[in-house]
């Protein structure tokens, strides 16, 4: 997950590139001579560390061999340095963070940990105007836990505010946030690195993003909090019957990701309800089927009403629940603005213009070539699905063509036909998720995040429902009631049953794990 801008009021982001568990770690015992240059440090567990990578490249890796084998015989050799690497950590440092170097596994990798005192996080928290929550005690005076208002913080009110799960006053989420406020020079008072000037930083880049497009650093992001994760994964990750720790997850991952899980937690209880109700449907068309031969019964349409009331319900009920953890955590008055695209800013189909209401320059998207982007859109779905049809058109009547001398309607064909259709929308499905479905919601060129994923997912639904259940309408409408030359595909007296039976389990039994292989191969052949 993306880090935005702070802007006014700061909320908790989601940790950026979570899915990266890097591992670090000095060199072996017998190179382990080489780590000398860089006198042990012991840093306290309560500050977080944010992740800057370098890579190793031949010079550097050649200095480190020589350097190993000079040392043998050599005391006052000289370690190995890079012109890139060293020289940024040398302005972090200046700028009073606190850097923790690692060599990697395999000398393919360096590792900058960035930690910043208890005092500068202080500093940065009131100047980024991060809320916390105030302590709360009963009449008593024995603390309340997370049941205090929120409040900007200010350093003279220190002792007022509760600190976090992690035992600190700012969480690991938040002092990455501040930590990567500074490297990205947000605001000079908070006196930063500069890493890099921010006037040679190309449109829409922040500092570090431009460095890692410059190559100067590989990849940087959050370093997970070793206590904290260890304990999210033994009482939320690793076990079902407990309830979610939705405050912990706050803390740790921000207020989106905790609001997330929590309508996931919301849905999945939700979902008992017609769970249950559908089973009792099932087991009395099973009685139908067994007493009159078909599964229609009196409960399957009061089923259809009873859904359409449980998702008006369920809406409703969630819309409160979100409202709740909003008013809790202090997030209903801020601002709902989002930062701009990079690849919109940077786009030469994009273009400034005075914001008249703002009295100040914004990025707009040049409404001719939009309107082109979303004509050749509209082209475009359609055709695709189109061809997936006529495809599937040419499998069903290749199967009348052969099922007679194959062992009828409800024979192997059936079976065979019901297998092709799940190949095809796999095929083309994968072709349009990697070339159209990319390439066409770029070529709009959407300003920011919200607007570039609903455009995403409208395309995705559109051709993946209509292709997908596009079979099922075929087998048991369409060829029912039309004729092909002198090629029948009708169903034996109009009654479909038997041949769906057959081809709606086959088609997407072939779908679900066939899925899963193209997206086993596509892991192998290009992974990155």
């Amino acid at each position: 997950f993306m880090l935005h801008k702070p802007m006014g009021p700061v909320v908790q982001r989601p940790f950026k590139a979570l899915r990266k568990n890097i591992e670090y770690q000095a060199l072996d015992t017998d190179e382990a001579e080489l780590e000398t240059q860089f006198p042990p440090k012991k840093f306290p567990a309560a500050l977080a560390r944010y992740v800057l990578v370098f890579e190793i490249d031949d010079d550097w890796r050649d200095q480190i061999n020589t350097y190993q084998t000079n040392k043998k015989t050599d005391s006052s050799a000289h370690p190995p340095s890079s012109p890139i690497a060293f020289p940024l950590i040398d302005k972090l440092r200046s700028a009073d963070m606190i850097v923790q170097e690692f060599y990697g596994k395999k000398k393919d990798k360096y590792f900058a940990l960035i930690s910043i005192s208890e005092k500068r996080q202080k500093m940065l928290a009131e100047l980024m105007e991060i809320k916390l929550r105030v302590k709360k005690s009963d009449d008593e005076t024995n603390q309340i836990k997370r049941d205090g208002a929120w409040s900007v913080y200010k350093q003279h009110l220190n002792q007022v505010y509760e600190r976090c799960s992690e035992g600190t006053i700012f969480s690991s989420c938040q002092q990455c946030m501040m930590i990567e406020y500074l490297l990205n020079d947000e605001n000079v008072r908070a006196i930063g690195p500069q890493l890099i000037q921010k006037e040679s930083c190309e449109p829409g880049n922040t500092p570090l993003m431009q460095l890692k497009k410059d190559e100067r650093i590989k990849d940087y992001f959050y370093m997970h909090h070793p206590g904290k994760r260890s304990w999210l994964n033994e009482c939320w990750a690793q076990t079902y019957t407990k309830r979610q720790p939705i405050e912990d997850l706050r803390e740790y991952f921000g207020e989106s990701i905790a609001l997330y899980f929590s309508w996931m937690g919301f849905l999945t209880t939700m979902l008992w309800v017609p769970a249950f109700a559908g089973l009792f449907v099932f087991i009395m068309g099973l009685v139908s089927f067994a007493s009159g031969g078909t599964f229609d019964n009196p409960y399957v349409p009061l089923y259809c009403i009873f859904m359409s009331v449980w998702s008006i319900i369920v809406s409703n009920e969630w819309r409160k629940l979100e409202n709740t953890w909003q008013y809790q955590w202090g997030t209903r008055d801020l601002p709902d603005s989002e930062a701009d695209r990079t690849e919109f800013v940077q786009s030469k189909r994009t273009y400034k213009r005075l914001n008249e209401l703002l009295e100040k320059e914004e990025y707009y998207p040049d409404p001719l070539w939009r309107w082109v982007a979303l004509l050749l859109t509209c082209v475009t779905l359609p055709l695709m699905v189109a061809i997936n049809i006529a495809l599937y058109m040419s499998v069903d009547m290749f199967e009348a063509a052969v099922a007679p001398s194959a062992g009828g309607k409800l024979g192997p064909m059936a079976y065979l036909g019901a297998v092709l259709h799940g190949g095809i929308y796999l095929g083309l499905g994968y072709l349009f998720e990697k070339i159209a479905l990319e390439g066409l919601t770029s070529f709009e060129n959407w300003r920011t995040e919200a607007e570039y994923t609903d455009a995403k997912v409208a395309k995705y639904a559109f051709y993946f429902q209509t292709t997908a259940f596009f079979s099922v309408f075929l087998w048991g409408f369409i060829w029912n009631r039309a004729r092909v030359g002198d090629l029948d595909l009708a169903c034996k007296d109009g009654v479909c049953y038997d041949y769906l039976m057959i081809k709606i389990p086959t088609f997407f039994f072939t779908v679900y794990f066939g899925g899963y292989l193209i997206r086993f191969v596509d892991r192998l052949l290009f992974r990155k």
